[in-house]
C-alpha cells in the first residue's frame, strides 16, 4: 500500500488545490521554515483518520480548515484524499479487486464530516480497520512527525512497547481483545440485570405458591357451600313445583271453554286455510303454464336462430371451398414452372464443369513463365547491387557535406523561426495578459453572483427547514388523532360486534323464542314465522323505557303468517321440549277490529299517546295500535295514577321511569329485570353504533389520507431541505473554485510578465547566432560542388542497370497478372458452381412444399363438403322442431287462460271466508280474557321458579331443573335451619380467609415457568462469558507469543544497526516491569553505550545520541517489519554531517523496499532523493509547491 498521490484542499495552510505524486525510492519535502511542509504530514494523518487535533498541532478539528490569510477570505470546507497502489497484501478482501485504493477525508466548518473509500461513503471505522495490521496508522513507527524522534527514546517504556506490537501486528489482535472485552462487560450486565430478576421472580414464585394453597383451601369450602346452597334451591325448587301444578290444573279447567271457542275457530281457519292452499295450488299452476309458454317462445328463437346460423355457415364454407380449387389450380401451374426452371439449371452446372478443366490447363502454363521470369529478374539484381555499393563511398562524402549544409539551413531557419516566434509570442503575451485581465475580471463578477446566490439558498434553507418542523410537528398531531380515532373504531366495533352476537343468540329471550327464531332463516319463513314485536317497533331514546316497562314479555310476542303458523311452531316446541311462546297471527289480526273506545280515547293534558311516539310499517300499524292504543305516556307515576283516578277502567297510563298503572288500576314498578328489558334499547343502539363505526371509518379514511398528504408534502419538503443543502454547498465549492481560479489567473499575469523579460533577452542571443550559422553554411557548399561530379558518373551507370532490371520486372508482373487471372477465373466458376448447386436444392423444397399446401387444400375441400351436407340436414331438422313449437305454444296460451279464470274464482271465494273467521275469533278473545286472569296467577309462580333458576345459573353456573331431578330425595330430606346455619359457618370460614386470588394458581404456574425459563437463560449468559473469556485468553496467548517473536528480532537488528550508525558500540532492548503495577504488560527499555562511554540511563545522552538511537530503533523495526511507507519529518535535524551521511545510506537501502517520503532542510539528504518537492509561500499563509525529478534532471512547477 504505497502512497501514490496526496491531493490538498483548503487544509491548513494549502488554501488551493495541490496535488503531490509519490513515485517508489526517496521522495524529499523542503523549504524554508514556516511554509507548511510539517502541513503535509498532517494531512496524510488526518486523512487515515487522526480525531485529536491536538497530534494535529491545532485546539479544535476546525482549526484544520484555511482560515484566510491578508488577501484570502477563509475556506468552508477541508478535503484531503490520499491513493495507495494496492499491491493485494494487508488489504480486506472488499478492496482486493481494486487497482488503487483511494481514501478521502472532507471536514466543514458546521461541523460536518465526510469519509470516502474510492469515491464511496464510509465510516471512521471501515478507514481505521483498512489500515490495522499494515504498519500504517495514524500513531504508527511508519510517520516520525516533527520532534518525536527524540520522544521515542525519552518515553514510558509501555509506550514504548506500542512500536513493537505494531511491528508485531498485535495491534489488531488488540482491537480484536478490545471488542472481546465490550461483549464480555455487556454480557455480564446482562447477567447481572438477569441474575436480579430471577431473584425477583423465585420471591414472587414463593409468593404465589401461599397464595395458590389458600386458594386450593377457599376452593375447598366454597364447594361445600355450594353443595348446601344447591340443596336447599332444590328444596325451594320442589316446592314451587307443586304450587305450579296446582296452578296449572286450575288454568286447564279455565281454559276449556276457550279450547271449545278456539275449535270453532280452528275449523273455520282449517277450512279458509285450505281455501288458501288451493287458491296458491292455481296460482302456482298459473305461474308453470306461464313459464312453460316462455321456455316455448324462447326455443322458437333458437331454433330460428340456430338454422340463421347454419345458413351463414354454408354460404361461407361455399365461398371457401372456391378459393381453394382457384389455389390448386395455381399450384399445378407453380409446380410445372419449378420443374422447368430446375432443367435449365442443371444444365447450366454441366457447361460451368467443362469451363472449369479448360482454365486450370491455362494456369499451369502462366505459372511456368514466371518461373523463367523471376530468375531474370534476380540476375540483373546483383548487377545493380554491386554497381550501387561502388557508388555508396561516394555518395557518403557528398552526404555528410549536405547533411552540415542542411543541418546548417535547418538551424538558421530554425533560429529565424525562433526569432519569429519569439516576437510573435511577446505580442500575444500581451494579448494573453488583455485576455487574462477580463477572465479575471468576469470571473470577479461571478464570484459576487455565486456568493449571492448561496446566501439565497441558505435563506430558502432555513425557511424550508422551518417549514419542515412545522409539518412534522402536525404529522405528530394527526399521528395521535388517528390512533385515537382507531382506538375509539375498536372499542364501538367490539361492542357493536358483541351486540350483534347477542342479538343473533336471542340473547334475554325467553327459551321457546330462542327455539323458534334460532332455526334456519329459509325453514322459519317456510313455516310462517316473520320475527319479534320487539323487531319491529321504533322508539324514540327518551320513551324507550316506559315502552319496554308497559309491553314487558310482549315484546317477545312471535310474528306468525296464521293460526295455522301458530300451531305448527307449537307444536315444534312441544315436540322438542323448548319451552313456550306466543304468537301473533298477522292474517287474522288484519281482519279483527280495534275497540272503538280505546281508538277514540282523548290523550288528557301532559299526556302522550303511545302510539304516537312509536313508529313502524305500515303493514304493522294494526299490532301497534293492538298493543298501543290504549296506553298514554306521562312524567310521574303520582301524575299516572292521577290520571287513572279520573277515568278508571279506560286507559293505561306509563311512567317516563316504566311504572305502569293498567286499566284496572294495578300498579307495576320497581326495577326492570324482566327477560325484556332494554330489548328495544339494544337494538336502537345496534343501530346507533353502526352509524357511529361508520362515522368513524370515515373520519378514519379522512384522517389517513391527510396523514398520507402530510406524509407527500413532509417529504417533497425534506428532499427540498436536501436539494437546498446539497446546492448551497455546491455553490460553496464553486466559490472556493472561483476564489482559485481569479488567483490562477493572477498568477498567469506575474508569470507573463516575468516571461516577456526572458523573450527580450532570447532576442539577442538568436541574432548572434544567425551571424555564426551563416559563415559555415559557405564552406559547406564549397565542399558539396566538388563531389556532385562524381556523383553523376556514377549515376548515369546505375540508372542504365535499373532500367535494365524494371524491363524484366515489367515482362514478370505482366506474367504474374495472367497467373492471377486465372486464378480468379477457376474461384468464380467454383462459386458458380455451388450457388447452381443451391439453387437446385431451393428448387427442390419449392417443390415439396407446393405439393404439400395442394394436399391439404384438397383434404380441406373434402372436409367443406362433408360439413355443408351435415349443416343441410340440421336445417331440416330444425325447421321441423319448429313446426311442432309453434304448435305447443298456441295450446299452452289457450291452458292459460282457463287457469287465470279459475284462480279469479278462487279468490272470491275466499273473501267470503274470511268474514266467518272474523266472527269467530272475536268470540274467542272474550272467552280468552278470562283465561288470561287465571294464567297471571301461574305466570306468577313460574316467575319466582325462573328467578330461582336464573339465581342459580348465575352463582353456580348449572341448570337447577336438572339438579332438582338428580338431588329430589336428599333435598326433601334436608332440615332448612340446620342447613342455614351450616351455611352461615361455612361463609364465616370463608371470610376469615380474607382477600383470596383464584387466578394466583395460574400465576404460579405461569411464574414457575418463567422462573424456569430465566434460569435457563441465565445458565446460557453464563456459558457465553466463559467462551467470551476463553477467546480472550487465546487472543492474549497469541499476542504474546508474536511479540515475544517480533521483540526478539527487532532486538537483534537493533544490535546490529546501533554500531553502524554509531561506528561502535552496543546497545539493546529490554523487557522491563512496572513496579507500581507488576500485573501489567512489561515495557521496553532501551540500554545504549556509545563508543567510548558507559552511561548508566539513556537519558544522558545527547540529543544527536537520543535522536540517532531512536533512528536506530525505528530502522531496526523496519529491517524487520518493513511498512509500504515511511513519513520521516525532520528526523536528521539533531544529526552532525557524518552521521547524517549514515543515515543517508541506511534510508537509501531500506528504500529498496518501502516508500520514503523525507521532510528535511539538510542538503545531503536533499542529494539522496530521487524527487523533491519545494513548498514556498509566494503569497503570504499560502503554500504552494515546486517539484524536481533529480533523477531526469528535470523542473515543473505545481501550482
Amino acid at each position: 500500500m504505497k502512497i501514490r498521490r496526496l491531493e490538498i484542499s483548503g487544509f491548513k495552510s494549502f488554501a488551493d488545490r495541490v496535488v503531490f505524486s509519490f513515485d517508489d525510492g526517496i521522495t524529499g519535502v523542503v523549504g524554508p521554515n514556516g511554509c507548511g511542509k510539517s502541513n503535509v504530514v498532517d494531512a496524510v494523518r488526518w486523512a487515515m483518520g487522526e480525531q485529536s487535533a491536538k497530534h494535529l498541532r491545532g485546539r479544535a478539528m476546525e482549526d484544520v480548515i484555511f482560515s484566510g490569510s491578508e488577501s484570502r477570505p477563509a475556506t468552508g470546507m477541508a478535503e484531503v484524499s490520499l491513493t495507495f497502489q494496492n499491491d493485494g497484501r494487508l488489504v480486506p478482501p472488499q478492496y482486493a479487486g481494486f487497482g488503487e485504493i483511494t481514501v478521502t477525508r472532507r471536514l466543514f466548518r458546521n461541523g460536518d464530516s465526510e469519509y470516502e473509500i474510492n469515491k464511496t461513503a464510509c465510516r471512521l471505522m471501515d478507514i481505521t480497520e483498512l489500515f490495522l495490521g499494515t504498519g500504517v496508522g495514524t500513531r504508527a513507527y511508519s510517520i516520525i512527525e516533527q520532534g518525536r524522534i527524540g520522544l521515542i527514546v525519552s518515553a514510558k517504556p509501555e509506550d514504548r512497547r506500542a512500536f513493537i506490537e505494531e511491528a508485531a501486528g498485535v495491534t489488531k489482535y488488540k482491537a480484536r481483545r478490545k471488542q472481546a472485552e465490550r461483549k464480555l462487560e455487556a454480557t455480564e450486565q446482562n447477567l447481572l440485570r438477569l441474575s436480579d430478576v430471577v431473584g425477583e421472580v423465585g420471591k414472587r414464585l414463593q409468593s404465589l405458591e401461599r397464595a395458590a394453597k389458600k386458594a386450593e383451601k377457599f376452593r375447598e369450602l366454597r364447594g361445600e357451600l355450594r353443595e348446601l346452597e344447591l340443596l336447599a334451591a332444590c328444596r325451594q325448587y320442589v316446592g314451587l313445583r307443586e304450587t305450579e301444578s296446582a296452578q296449572a290444573k286450575e288454568l286447564d279447567e279455565a281454559g276449556e271453554a276457550e279450547k271449545v271457542a278456539l275449535a270453532h275457530a280452528a275449523r273455520l281457519e282449517a277450512g279458509l286455510s285450505a281455501e288458501r292452499l288451493q287458491l296458491l295450488e292455481d296460482e302456482k299452476k298459473v305461474q308453470q303454464l306461464a313459464e312453460h309458454s316462455h321456455r316455448i317462445d324462447k326455443q322458437l328463437r333458437l331454433s330460428e336462430q340456430e338454422m340463421e346460423f347454419a345458413k351463414r355457415e354454408r354460404e361461407t364454407i361455399a365461398g371457401r371451398q372456391a378459393q381453394h380449387e382457384e389455389e390448386v389450380s395455381l399450384l399445378g401451374v407453380r409446380l410445372a414452372h419449378l420443374g422447368r426452371e430446375e432443367e435449365e439449371l442443371r444444365l447450366e452446372q454441366q457447361k460451368l464443369a467443362d469451363a472449369s478443366a479448360e482454365d486450370e490447363a491455362k494456369q499451369r502454363q502462366a505459372e511456368e513463365s514466371l518461373q523463367s521470369a523471376l530468375k531474370e529478374i534476380h540476375d540483373a539484381q546483383h548487377a545493380v547491387e554491386g554497381e550501387r555499393h561502388q557508388a555508396v563511398s561516394v555518395l557518403t562524402k557528398l552526404a555528410n557535406h549536405r547533411t552540415n549544409l542542411v543541418n546548417l539551413e535547418r538551424r538558421r531557419t530554425e533560429l529565424s523561426a525562433r526569432l519569429q516566434k519569439t516576437v510573435s509570442e511577446k505580442e500575444q503575451l500581451e494579448a494573453r495578459a488583455q485576455e487574462i485581465a477580463r477572465q479575471r475580471d468576469e470571473l470577479a463578477q461571478k464570484l459576487a453572483a455565486t456568493e449571492a446566490k448561496r446566501r439565497e439558498l441558505h435563506q430558502h434553507k432555513v425557511a424550508a427547514e422551518a417549514d419542515l418542523t412545522a409539518g412534522r410537528a402536525e404529522q405528530r398531531e394527526t399521528e395521535a388523532l388517528l390512533i385515537k380515532l382507531r382506538e375509539e373504531l375498536a372499542d364501538r366495533r367490539s361492542r357493536l360486534t358483541s351486540l350483534l352476537e347477542l342479538q343473533k343468540n336471542f340473547e334475554g329471550y325467553g327459551r321457546g323464542v330462542k327455539a323458534i327464531m334460532l332455526r334456519e332463516e329459509e325453514e322459519r319463513r317456510r313455516d310462517g314465522v316473520y320475527g319479534l314485536v320487539a323487531d319491529v317497533l321504533r322508539v324514540e331514546p327518551r320513551y324507550e323505557r316506559a315502552i319496554e316497562a308497559v309491553l314487558g314479555e310482549r315484546l317477545q310476542l312471535v310474528l306468525v303468517e296464521s293460526h295455522a303458523a301458530g300451531l305448527k311452531a307449537v307444536d315444534y316446541l312441544r315436540k322438542a321440549a323448548q319451552g313456550r311462546a306466543s304468537f301473533v297471527p298477522l292474517t287474522e289480526m288484519e281482519q279483527l277490529p280495534l275497540v272503538p273506545e280505546a281508538a277514540d280515547l282523548p290523550a288528557p293534558e301532559d299526556t302522550v299517546r303511545a302510539v304516537d311516539v312509536v313508529g313502524c310499517a305500515p303493514e304493522h300499524e294494526r299490532l301497534r295500535n293492538y298493543l298501543l292504543a290504549d296506553v298514554f305516556l306521562c312524567d310521574t307515576l303520582a301524575a299516572a295514577l292521577s290520571f287513572w283516578a279520573r277515568n278508571p277502567g279506560e286507559r293505561t297510563f306509563v311512567s317516563a321511569d316504566g311504572e305502569v298503572v293498567d286499566k284496572e288500576g294495578v300498579v307495576s314498578g320497581g326495577a326492570l329485570e324482566g327477560v325484556a328489558d332494554g330489548l328495544l334499547h339494544k337494538r336502537r343502539e345496534v343501530q346507533e353504533l353502526a352509524e357511529t363505526v361508520q362515522d368513524l371509518e370515515s373520519r378514519l379514511h379522512l384522517v389517513t389520507d391527510r396523514l398520507q398528504q402530510l406524509s407527500a408534502r413532509l417529504q417533497a419538503t425534506d428532499t427540498q431541505v436536501k436539494r437546498l443543502v446539497h446546492e448551497e454547498r455546491e455553490e460553496e465549492l464553486s466559490q472556493l473554485r472561483l476564489e482559485r481560479d481569479v488567483a490562477r489567473l493572477q498568477e498567469d499575469l506575474t508569470r507573463i510578465a516575468q516571461r516577456d523579460q526572458v523573450l527580450h533577452h532570447e532576442t539577442e542571443q538568436l541574432e548572434s547566432a544567425m551571424s555564426e550559422v551563416a559563415r559555415e553554411e559557405q564552406t559547406s557548399r564549397d565542399a558539396v560542388a566538388a563531389g556532385e561530379g562524381e556523383q553523376s558518373e556514377r549515376e548515369a551507370r546505375l540508372r542504365a542497370m535499373q532500367s535494365d532490371l524494371l524491363r524484366a520486372r515489367e515482362r514478370a508482373e505482366s506474367v504474374q497478372a495472367e497467373v492471377t487471372k486465372a486464378k480468379v477465373s477457376a474461384a468464380a466458376l467454383a462459386e458458380r458452381r455451388e450457388g447452381l448447386a443451391r439453387s437446385v436444392q431451393r428448387m427442390q423444397e419449392q417443390r415439396s412444399e407446393v405439393e404439400s399446401r395442394r394436399e391439404k387444400l384438397q383434404a380441406e375441400i373434402a372436409q367443406g363438403k362433408e360439413r355443408d351436407a351435415a349443416l343441410q340436414a340440421k336445417a331440416e331438422v330444425c325447421q321441423q322442431e319448429l313446426r311442432q313449437l309453434l304448435a305447443e305454444s298456441e295450446r299452452l296460451r289457450q291452458e292459460l287462460g282457463r287457469a287465470r279464470a279459475q284462480y279469479d274464482q278462487a279468490q272470491e271465494r275466499l273473501r267470503g271466508g274470511d268474514e266467518q273467521v272474523r266472527h269467530a275469533r272475536e268470540e274467542a278473545r272474550t272467552i280468552g280474557e278470562r283465561r288470561g286472569k287465571a294464567e297471571l296467577a301461574v305466570q306468577g309462580t313460574r316467575l319466582e321458579l325462573t328467578h330461582l333458576e336464573q339465581q342459580v345459573r348465575e352463582r353456580h353456573l348449572m341448570e337447577l331443573a336438572e339438579v332438582a331431578v338428580a338431588r329430589r330425595e336428599a333435598a326433601l330430606q334436608l332440615e332448612v335451619s340446620r342447613a342455614e346455619e351450616q351455611m352461615h359457618s361455612l361463609r364465616e370460614k370463608i371470610d376469615a380467609l380474607g382477600e383470596v386470588s383464584l387466578t394466583a394458581i395460574d400465576e404460579a404456574r405461569e411464574v414457575g415457568e418463567r422462573f424456569a425459563f430465566l434460569s435457563s437463560q441465565k445458565a446460557d449468559l453464563e456459558e457465553s462469558i466463559a467462551k467470551l473469556r476463553s477467546a480472550i485468553a487465546r487472543i492474549d496467548r497469541a499476542s504474546k507469543e508474536r511479540f515475544r517473536e517480533t521483540f526478539q528480532l527487532i532486538n537483534d537488528r537493533f544490535q546490529q544497526v546501533f554500531p553502524r550508525l554509531f561506528r561502535g558500540g552496543t546497545a539493546e532492548l529490554q523487557l522491563v516491569d512496572d513496579p507500581a503495577n507488576p500485573s501489567a504488560e512489561p515495557g521496553v527499555e532501551i540500554v545504549a553505550q556509545p563508543p567510548g562511554k558507559k552511561l548508566a540511563s539513556v537519558n544522558l545522552l545527547s540529543g544527536g545520541e537520543k535522536a540517532l538511537t531512536a533512528v536506530s530503533l525505528i530502522f531496526a523495526i523496519f529491517l524487520i517489519k518493513p511498512t509500504p511507507f515511511c513519513l520521516l519529518d525532520e528526523v536528521d535535524a539533531p544529526l552532525d554531517e557524518a552521521n547524517v551521511g549514515r543515515y543517508n545510506e541506511m534510508v537509501r537501502e531500506m528504500s529498496r523496499s518501502s516508500q520514503f517520503i523525507v521532510i528535511t532542510h539538510n542538503k545531503r539528504t536533499m542529494e539522496v532523493a530521487d524527487s523533491l518537492y519545494g513548498i514556498t509561500m509566494e503569497e503570504p499563509g499560502i503554500s504552494k509547491t515546486v517539484s524536481v525529478k533529480l533523477s531526469h534532471q528535470g523542473a515543473t512547477a505545481a501550482a
